[in-house]
């Protein structure tokens, strides 16, 4: 790096002194030229210093920056490893959440056909009912009908009998007045 620098260094003294040779007060420019050199070349070995220091810096924070990077990649790694078991873990349940679904699943449909069934069931006996109680119903109506009209016979047979033995008494009682007159 040392080197760099007085390279550096006479890369710019080399045209300074030859500008110095040229012009009429050499000295006086030479002198000038030399300050300036002496001004660039504190500047430059500032500067040098400062990157020094801050290489030194850099190189005893290396290793600490290097176990915290490794410490990070372990800490990464072992997050990745339990997130992937957790993930596996999750699968799992969600094949067996998956599996218990399907069969539940399953377990609804056979029974949403046997309420079906059991429906159809008992629609077939309440209609089967229905009719059975239509067909007394009307047996029944029939039944009465025959009774009121039997009743009814009986009752005008009742009362024709009765209206004709009246009849009967009143023809006998005129005659019999007809004949005691």
């Amino acid at each position: 790096m040392k080197l760099t620098y007085r390279v550096l260094l006479l890369w710019l003294a080399i045209p300074l002194l030859a500008t110095a040779q040229s012009s009429g007060d050499s000295s006086t420019n030479f002198t000038t030229d030399l300050f300036k050199l002496q001004v660039e070349l504190q500047r430059l070995q500032e500067s040098y210093s400062s990157q020094q220091n801050s290489l030194k810096i850099l190189t005893e924070q290396f290793p600490t920056i290097r176990n915290a990077t490794a410490n990070n990649a372990k800490n990464i790694e072992f997050q990745i490893s339990n997130l992937e078991g957790e993930m596996a873990k999750f699968q799992e349940r969600q094949a067996q959440s998956k599996s218990d679904l399907s069969s539940a699943l399953e377990d609804l449909q056979k029974s949403v056909d046997n309420q079906k069934t059991l429906t159809a069931d008992l629609q077939d006996s309440l209609a089967a009912k229905v009719s059975l109680e239509l067909t007394l119903a009307a047996v029944f109506f029939v039944v009465l009908i025959v009774l009121f009209l039997m009743l009814n016979k009986r009752a005008l047979n009742k009362g024709f009998l009765q209206n004709q033995s009246n009849w009967n008494q009143f023809q006998d009682h005129f005659l019999k007045s007809k004949r005691n007159e």
